[in-house]
């Protein structure tokens, strides 16, 4: 039995702030902790999740709330992302998981959004608000062995 075992991932984000109408007096950003998902293993898989803290920074002197919705990639559906290996042309499936297991995109297709509220405090400042992101490379996928597999996603801040 041959074991394949395939290099670490890269998943790069951006960030991408919604229109802002009016006059908000606050403003809010995004940080996001590496998202290490390791090697892969085909016939192992992953047995747990991996973490990441996303952190949204806000400040100013208006409370408002937010959504926060995950966009893009290299798959057209968020139930199904991939990392693509340009030397392999093979795809690795994963997925990232909030709320109990909800799959983080722009509440279509049956995923979930992140929603917070920024409540400025007495002298404005920053306030950072922390969601966990839970990411899963899933199991039992035959892909070509390589070190570069990828997706890149964006971050989309509506307030």
């Amino acid at each position: 039995m041959v074991n394949y075992i395939v290099g670490f991932f890269l998943i790069t984000f951006g960030v991408s702030l919604a229109t802002i109408s009016g006059h908000h007096k606050s403003l809010c950003s995004v940080l996001l902790d590496e998202f290490p998902l390791g090697e892969y293993d085909p016939i192992v898989g992953f047995k747990d999740y991996v973490p990441a803290v996303l952190t949204v920074r806000c400040s100013g002197h208006k409370p408002l709330n937010f959504t926060i919705k995950l966009l893009g990639g290299n798959s057209n559906s968020q139930k199904f992302r991939y990392m693509y290996s340009p030397s392999t042309k093979g795809k690795l499936y994963y997925n990232i998981y909030i709320n109990n297991g909800c799959i983080f995109g722009d509440g279509t297709e049956g995923t979930c959004v992140l929603q917070g509220t920024y409540q400025p405090k007495h002298h404005g400042g920053v306030q950072e608000i922390r969601f966990t992101l839970i990411g899963k490379i899933l199991p039992n996928q035959d892909v070509p062995v390589a070190d570069d597999y990828s997706d890149t996603l964006i971050f989309e801040i509506d307030y």
